[in-house]
């Protein structure tokens, strides 16, 4: 394989400021749907037990904090970390693979032959997925020669035309999740507890790994996973909680 074998493509950097309008879009009611499940289990805990200043006092701070978060260090984070990507991310095509790369991920390769399927969100992007779950690499529309990419690597398998965006997925399942653990916290039934307790921790120790070993996924993403640990430790405590009362 000589070096013009290989074609290299980068993000349109005057595609920058519409794509972060569409990701504001896109985390804004993921950021909503988070505080109101926080609310719906203050609510519901201060409504089992009883609330108080302290309590609602508290809680306040908390959403307070959060919302101040959602409209000062979210936007900047968000311009920060999409600028560098712009800057940064490449995808190569050889006669054998496909390669993305960006500045703060490892490199990952996908070889033809180790290729399972490629997915196309219309107007969005491509997902090309390899062997293991977290083996992907995203080819947004905003790249150099979009439909060049497409057309080649549709030779290599068959493209396979998605309706519903990876991120209201995420959101659904985030709702579903969020509105389990306060069913969770709310309820005083071991019947009740015990079975979402140990769905909900499988969830949880299942997000943790695939968080820590994918590609896809910055260093300090990594680290803030360990966050999670902290509600393992939520509902094996209120499965205790059940069991002695």
């Amino acid at each position: 394989m000589s070096i013009a074998d290989v074609r290299t493509y980068r993000l349109n950097q005057e595609t920058l400021p519409a794509a972060e309008r569409r990701a504001r879009t896109q985390y804004a009611p993921t950021m909503l749907m988070i505080l109101a499940g926080a609310l719906v289990v203050a609510l519901l805990l201060n409504a089992g037990h009883g609330a108080t200043i302290g309590s609602l006092v508290a809680a306040a701070m908390v959403i307070g904090l959060y919302l101040a978060y959602m409209v000062i260090a979210m936007p900047r984070r968000l311009r920060a970390r999409m600028a560098n990507v712009w800057k940064t991310y490449e995808i190569e095509i050889g006669p054998n693979f496909i390669l993305r790369r960006q500045d703060g991920l490892p490199d990952l390769c996908i070889r033809f032959d180790d290729l399972k399927r490629i997915e196309h969100m219309p107007g969005r992007y491509l997902r090309v997925f390899g062997n293991g779950v977290d083996r992907i690499i995203w080819i947004p529309v905003s790249i150099e020669n979009f439909e060049e990419i497409f057309m080649e690597l549709s030779t290599v398998t068959k493209v396979i035309e998605r309706r519903v965006e990876f991120w209201k997925l995420q959101a659904f399942y985030m709702g579903a999740g969020l509105a389990a653990f306060a069913v969770m916290l709310w309820a005083h039934w071991p019947w009740v507890v015990i079975p979402l307790a140990a769905v909900l921790s499988a969830l949880i120790v299942w997000i943790f790994i695939w968080t820590r070993r994918s590609p896809n996924v910055p260093h300090s993403t990594k680290m803030a996973a360990w966050a999670y640990i902290a509600l393992l430790l939520v509902c094996w405590l209120k499965v205790f909680a059940v069991l002695q009362g």
